[in-house]
């Protein structure tokens, strides 16, 4: 009977240590189910958000306007709708250089607009015309949709051009020699007419030339000297002696050291102001200057010094832009360049 008895006790035990195994069992996958089941439902939240953020629509750009606008008070909030306007830029014709280059494939070397953008200069060399071409065309009504532009007098020669604000005057250069004509109105035959005679820089490789608007005629001139030993980045003002008929120079100071690679220019309207941007050899970055006219004196001024730019400089009224690589763009107030405000 007392074995018996053991052995039941026995038994109870062996049931009870069983079921908390299988309990033990159940707790650890439930714990592992729960978790699996969180776990989808995670990634199943991430993804349907992913997707909303997707299909959502962008923001419309904010466009500014060239008009300032006042904002109307109002008494309850409102939403402003996103402004979105037409596209500023409109062709205006095409241009085919092929007609003055006997159907050859010409090269475009540099264009010049007149200021409000009636009047364009082409200047363009190909193998039947390597001193290059210059065509002044003009935006009427009478030409043809495609190509609204007809020509205005006759084709110059050029590898460069530059024109006044006015589109009356354009500054040629080709074979190293600079040439300035003007439209000879109230003649029968109306076309460009030379003023004075060609001039060039003795020993000195013309590269960029910059041309004033008005009738005074002021170009500034950058080049390099043409020995190798003394390839000096120069800059030359040059005035037109009406007594003389003929350009003369004004001595600017330019004292770059280090062989020259190219220089670029350009000139205020009023030729008061000169920007010049050098690029040297020996360094990898370019030096930038602007000089401003007193008392007939040509004197530099504090501009934006050395930076890393390719030579590309642009020159409007109040502004004087260099531009280059690494996306960087240096503007200067003309107004302060005397004193050497860099904006």
């Amino acid at each position: 009977h007392r074995l018996q008895k053991d052995l039941s006790i026995l038994n109870n035990l062996q049931r009870k240590r069983s079921n908390r195994q299988k309990s033990f069992t159940y707790m650890i996958v439930s714990i592992m189910a729960i978790s699996l089941v969180a776990g989808i439902v995670t990634i199943v939240v991430v993804m349907l958000n992913r997707n909303r953020r997707l299909s959502r629509p962008p923001p419309a750009p904010m466009v500014a306007t060239n008009a300032p606008t006042t904002a109307t008070p109002t008494s309850t909030p409102t939403t402003s709708s996103p402004t979105v306007l037409p596209s500023p830029w409109i062709e205006q014709g095409t241009i085919g250089l092929q007609q003055w280059n006997n159907n050859s494939t010409p090269i475009g070397n540099s264009i010049a607009f007149s200021a409000d953008g009636s009047m364009i200069a082409i200047a363009s060399t190909s193998p039947q015309a390597e001193d290059g071409i210059v065509v002044v065309l003009e935006y009427t009504s009478s030409g043809t949709a495609s190509s609204p532009w007809i020509q205005r007098g006759q084709v110059l020669p050029g590898t460069q051009v530059q024109m006044t604000t006015d589109g009356q005057s354009v500054a040629t250069l080709s074979q190293n020699y600079v040439t300035v004509y003007r439209w000879a109105t109230g003649t029968s035959n109306a076309q460009w007419e030379q003023i004075g005679q060609p001039f060039t820089l003795e020993d000195i490789t013309i590269r960029s030339i910059a041309l004033a608007s008005g009738a005074s005629y002021v170009l500034a001139l950058g080049g390099l000297g043409r020995l190798s030993l003394a390839r000096r980045a120069r800059v030359q003002v040059f005035t037109y002696d009406r007594t003389m008929q003929r350009f003369r120079a004004i001595v600017v100071p330019v004292d770059e050291s280090g062989t020259g690679v190219d220089v670029q220019v350009g000139i205020t309207s009023e030729g008061t102001i000169v920007a010049a941007s050098f690029q040297f050899e020996e360094t990898s970055r370019n030096v930038n200057r602007i000089y401003t006219l007193g008392n007939g004196v040509w004197q530099e001024s504090n501009g934006p010094g050395s930076v890393w730019l390719v030579p590309s400089v642009a020159v409007g009224s109040d502004v004087i832009a260099f531009g280059g690589q690494r996306s960087q763009l240096v503007l200067t107030n003309t107004r302060q360049a005397s004193g050497g405000g860099v904006a």
